[in-house]
């Protein structure tokens, strides 16, 4: 019972920590979706408010444009912090060095080489994170933002957003890259942990019926022998008292009565 005990243990602990790891893989890549998401749709909304500001009736979301805008860098404002909280801040898994990489200290040397031209052009060749990116891009979309919804007009808003488009194009094509790689690094952690979890729990089921027809045999061969030396004795013991005791002694004749109940039925049936 011990050694049972102990392997359902291990392996309901091992279990629990397994959904714990891809819970956190789960949370890892919504983080990550999201930041691809909020770094993409900013620039599309800006397009969509000079395409259409002269038309009150046109929405983004059901919202107006420029409202849409300031939602969408409220939301983008917060990315940086989300994603410190969730790669850099966890106390219940290990820090993924790799990771940690990307988001401090140089974003640019994991993308290919036109990415990688880019990305460098934008950090002006210093070592540059994926954070001080966000923030960098957030940046510059407020300050567009703040150019497009001053008073001009339509042209003006045109000439002063072609003027923003090449860097934020150019951030954005950085950002799009480096999120998938780090949402492909995520998946490869989380695809290795469920063939270690598989493995691991072939192992459990192979050790635990093992235990168990070893425990059977052992059974068989030990105790089971021991508990029919001990009936085979007490029979024969009981062979040699006088049916007169037996007879005049009701508590060994009821003793006898109850524990042999068996044998005395299938003589009665005979």
């Amino acid at each position: 019972i011990p050694i049972f005990t102990a392997m359902f243990v291990g392996t309901l602990t091992k279990s629990v920590n397994t959904f714990n790891d891809l819970g956190s893989y789960n949370e890892q890549l919504a983080e990550l979706n999201q930041g691809c998401f909020w770094s993409s749709v900013m620039m599309s909304t800006m397009v969509y408010y000079v395409a259409y500001r002269s038309d009150p009736t046109m929405l983004v979301n059901n919202r107006a444009p420029l409202e849409q805008i300031y939602r969408n860098l409220d939301n983008f404002n917060h990315l940086n912090q989300k994603l410190i909280q969730t790669f850099l801040s966890s106390k219940d898994r290990e820090i993924d060095p790799f990771l940690v990489d990307i988001l401090k200290t140089n974003v640019c040397r994991y993308l290919d080489e036109s990415s990688k031209a880019k990305c460098e052009g934008l950090s002006g060749n210093q070592n540059m994170g994926l954070l001080s990116l966000n923030t960098d891009y957030y940046t510059t979309l407020v300050n567009g933002a703040a150019t497009l919804t001053s008073n001009m007009t339509l042209v003006e808003a045109i000439q002063a957003f072609w003027g923003l488009l090449e860097k934020l194009t150019d951030t954005m094509h950085v950002m799009e890259e480096i999120y998938l790689i780090m949402m492909g690094h995520v998946l490869e952690n989380f695809e290795s942990t469920v063939e270690s979890s598989r493995s691991n729990e072939v192992i459990f089921i192979v050790v635990i019926f093992v235990a168990v027809i070893g425990y059977t045999v052992f059974l068989y061969l030990k105790p089971l022998k021991d508990f029919q030396r001990v009936d085979i004795g007490r029979r024969k013991i009981l062979k040699i008292i006088p049916v007169g005791i037996l007879q005049e002694n009701k508590a060994l004749k009821f003793y006898l009565m109850q524990d042999f109940k068996n044998e005395i039925d299938d003589i009665k049936n005979s």
